[in-house]
């Protein structure tokens, strides 16, 4: 299961579902419909991806076969594909001309390059496909990408800096396990793939999480039967270590960053929701949500909210004051950002300005659904205690209207702040 919120309108909420395909909302989750009409594969929806260009579009990995990747359903058994909305999901066509759909081949991942718009999506049993035509046709992007025999890519991302990550689970044949997965990575946008687990063997990983400022640093999940817990590489994949959780061998899902406050990390579990304030070195069970087997989080940084989606237990939303850690002095900071909304082309200079910046100080921009957009230090302007954004993200390209989210980071702590963005 997967939430999302629609970056053109807050109001706008989706879920991704097992065995009930796709659910919307226009009032914020107050009331759902289950909207899958149109797509050939109703059963699961596992990721939906955002056109950021084009309000209501919307691409969608969908599939027949549920409950992946978890240990009893480790095979390729049942087809898939990628449907695409461009009404906010009321409706869906296939989109999947290059892709093997007559296959047994699940679709389980989407993502869109937000530098040049390019789609990938994995299907499980066979790798990653890429389409350059928003979705109009689909080429292979697989060299490199499988252990052995196994090519059961499930989750694919993609890091501020343009590094795609990809899972490889591991694959049942006979009811047994015969092949380890592995996390692969590539810097050529999909061209060819490298490893970068290959020093630590894992049959049964599951999700993972790319810290937002550094794409060496990693979390890695893996689901009970002799490994499971998290692990953490800081070099790219040379070395890993297997965390202290409190439970020893859990059943664990997704790792999951706070883009926003990076030493804040969060593990989804069957044992309940594990948290950690200091990049994963000490750890304890999150209080407050009422049924334990958690699997992936959404935070909603407008309405400082966390969604948490479970393994049966529907999904719970729970304030996200708890991702900054407790000795934070964010609110000593007082800076401020004018104008606020803001038009890029009629401000002064063309910029957003935060002002009254301590010295040395840095600041964060993230789109609603916690994306690092740009990265700018007070020392670039000259230690002059402001900073200014011109509504580009790092590649150089405006980033489209809506609601932002800038972070000041000082070394006695951060504030948060929105700024709306007007074209």
């Amino acid at each position: 299961m997967n939430y999302f919120i629609d970056p053109s309108d807050p109001n706008k909420h989706y879920i991704c579902y097992n065995d009930l395909g796709f659910a919307r909302s226009d009032d914020a989750g107050v009331s759902w419909t289950l909207s899958r009409t149109g797509s050939p594969w109703q059963n699961t929806f596992y990721q939906i991806a955002f056109d950021p260009d084009t309000p209501g579009t919307i691409y969608a990995a969908a599939s027949n076969k549920h409950d992946l990747p978890f240990t009893p359903y480790l095979d390729s058994d049942l087809p898939g594909g990628v449907v695409k909305s461009v009404d906010y999901g009321k409706t869906w066509v296939s989109a999947s001309t290059g892709l093997p759909t007559t296959s047994n081949l699940p679709a389980t991942s989407i993502i869109i390059d937000p530098s040049d718009k390019a789609l990938y999506v994995t299907l499980y049993g066979d790798g990653v496909y890429k389409s350059t035509d928003r979705a109009a046709t689909w080429n292979k992007k697989s060299t490199g990408l499988a252990v052995g025999n196994n090519k059961h890519c499930f989750s694919i991302k993609i890091h501020g800096d343009g590094t795609l990550f990809c899972t490889i689970t591991g694959r049942r044949v006979g009811g047994l396990t015969p092949d380890s997965g592995g996390l692969f990575k590539s810097t050529n946008k999909g061209d060819t793939w490298t490893n970068i687990t290959a020093s630590k063997l894992l049959y049964y990983q599951m999700e993972f999480d790319v810290h937002p400022a550094n794409s060496k640093i990693i979390y890695l999940g893996a689901y009970g039967h002799g490994e499971g817990g998290i692990y953490k590489t800081t070099d790219g994949g040379v070395a890993w270590t297997k965390l202290t959780l409190p439970i020893a061998d859990v059943l664990g899902f997704s790792p999951v960053i706070d883009p926003m406050t990076p030493s804040t990390v969060y593990f989804t579990t069957q044992e309940g929701t594990f948290l950690s304030y200091d990049n994963g070195s000490t750890w304890n069970i999150l209080t407050g949500i009422p049924f334990k087997s958690t699997t992936r989080m959404y935070f909603d940084y407008l309405k400082n909210a966390v969604y948490f989606t479970t393994y049966g237990g529907g999904i719970f939303k729970m304030s996200a004051g708890g991702t900054i850690p407790p000795t934070t002095t964010a609110t000593t900071i007082n800076v401020k950002g004018y104008p606020n909304p803001c038009r890029i082309s009629k401000a002064v200079n063309r910029q957003f300005k935060i002002i009254d910046m301590p010295a040395d100080a840095q600041v964060e921009i993230f789109s609603s659904s916690g994306e690092l957009i740009k990265r700018i230090s007070e020392s670039d302007f000259g230690n002059t205690g402001w900073v200014g954004w011109d509504g580009k993200n790092t590649e150089g390209v405006d980033v489209p209207a809506g609601m932002y989210i800038y972070s000041v980071i000082t070394s006695f702590g951060n504030k948060t702040g929105k700024v709306g963005i007007l074209r």
